[in-house]
């Protein structure tokens, strides 16, 4: 199961290759190198001597082999929590723990793959079935935390949008800028009808592209009246009033005297709700609906906020002159569309491989977003090449069999009086014909 990631870090031959300095740093790798002789390497096993290493530093031979670990985990991170997680997930085989294990399961497929491709899968959604189970969700989390929501270049400003993710059964809906679109089992874009997505998802999204609300790298902070909100965990968020929201902004929301300082409290969603009625039993009849719908739409946004993610496949590209959308398309494709444009129509719209996408947006804009999309370039280059490969062998086999029947022909003509050759010949001819 975690094979690959525990083979490539050579656990066993670290510890091996070791020599302690001290008394201590002797025993405790003397203790490992025991427990190796007579039994597999394991993520809890590293994960333990990460622990009582860092404690024994001041040896240098502990040292040594501390560092050469910590350098594989902590450039497999996200492989290496996930491998920690599953392993520790499978050791409890209670009956109870089947829904965790069979999320175990599930996430195994990514460990086979290197960290740079686990990363960039859980941005695209790999996780969204398995975030019931609480120590994958928060690698989620982890993850989505880390992607930029702002890039920028000489060029332009790139922004990644975020957005609630809805699994429809044939593949997954995110919303950009009042458009629906779909990632489909086969990884390619299309835009989708907004009858596929539930009502919460609606809501959610009206909320997200408000301007009630405004996201960071961490926070979703939404303002209903003089009310304010802090959502960054799944089922509760922090209520404050309007005027206290700046002074909230960066600071440790969790800290009791944080919240007590700024008059919050963190709320459940159950809470949220029943003070949420409170304020619409006050409102002004003309503009009670409304905010009851925004309060609501709040109150979703907190129990659905693990589904909610920086779509690191979609750019909302801004230079002096134009804005256009970028949506990575399948495994070599790019989906782009004008949004507005200064010095020509906007309406334009491209759904192409890479190549010739990259070109096209150039010749519209006059950027060139060869850089940013190079992985997707070599991807497409790499699967051009494998298919010029396979003509090029298809039309030698076809030389082949066209040779064949040319040396049978003059066969022919050679034997025309030898029954024996010819019948030889006739059913080579003939076997020739019901192989193609």
């Amino acid at each position: 199961m975690n094979k690959k990631i525990l083979a490539d870090l050579e656990f066993d031959k670290i510890i091996g290759e070791s020599s302690a300095q001290t008394t201590t740093g002797s025993t405790l790798l003397t203790n490992y190198k025991k427990w190796l002789m007579a039994n597999e390497s394991t993520c809890s096993l590293v994960n333990s001597f990460i622990k009582e290493a860092s404690q024994c530093r001041y040896d240098n031979g502990v040292n040594e082999a501390l560092e050469s670990v910590l350098d594989y985990v902590n450039s497999n991170k996200t492989s290496w929590a996930l491998a920690s997680a599953v392993e520790k997930i499978n050791e409890n085989t209670s009956h109870y723990n089947y829904l965790n294990r069979n999320a175990a399961s599930q996430v195994e497929k990514l460990l086979e793959m290197d960290e740079e491709n686990v990363v960039k899968y859980i941005k695209a959604g790999a996780l969204k079935n398995v975030m019931y189970c609480e120590a994958f969700r928060n690698i989620a989390k982890q993850v989505y935390a880390s992607s930029p929501v702002v890039e920028a270049t000489a060029e332009y400003t790139c922004k990644h949008p975020v957005s609630l993710i809805e699994n429809t059964g044939d593949g997954y809906c995110f919303e950009v800028l009042g458009r629906l679109f779909k990632i489909g089992e086969d990884k390619n874009v299309v835009e989708a009808s907004w009858n596929e997505v539930s009502n919460t998802f609606k809501t959610i999204s009206n909320l997200l592209e408000s301007n009630l609300a405004e996201i960071d790298d961490n926070n979703i902070y939404v303002t209903v009246g003089n009310n304010a909100y802090i959502i960054s965990e799944d089922g509760s968020c922090i209520k404050c009033q309007k005027k206290a929201l700046e002074r909230l902004r960066g600071c440790n929301c969790k800290d009791p005297e944080v919240l007590k300082a700024c008059n919050a409290k963190e709320v459940t969603c159950e809470q949220l709700r029943e003070d949420n009625n409170m304020i619409v039993a006050t409102t002004n009849p003309r503009f009670k609906y409304q905010i009851a719908g925004q309060l609501e739409a709040v109150a979703l946004l907190a129990e659905n906020y693990d589904s909610v993610a920086t779509l690191d496949n979609v750019g909302i590209y801004e230079t002096a002159r134009d804005t256009f959308m970028v949506i990575e398309s399948g495994d070599t494709n790019i989906y782009a569309m004008s949004l507005s444009s200064k010095h020509q129509p906007a309406g334009w719209s491209i759904n192409e491989d890479v190549v010739k996408a990259i070109s096209f947006i150039q010749s519209k804009t006059n950027v060139n977003l060869g850089d940013k999309y190079k992985e997707l370039v070599e991807s497409y280059m790499a699967k051009a090449d494998e298919e010029d490969r396979k003509k090029v062998e298809e039309e030698l086999e076809t030389k082949k069999k066209d040779d064949i029947r040319t040396r049978i022909a003059d066969l022919t003509e050679k034997f025309k009086n030898d029954p024996v050759k010819l019948a030889v010949l006739s059913k080579l001819a003939q076997e020739l014909t019901e192989n193609e």
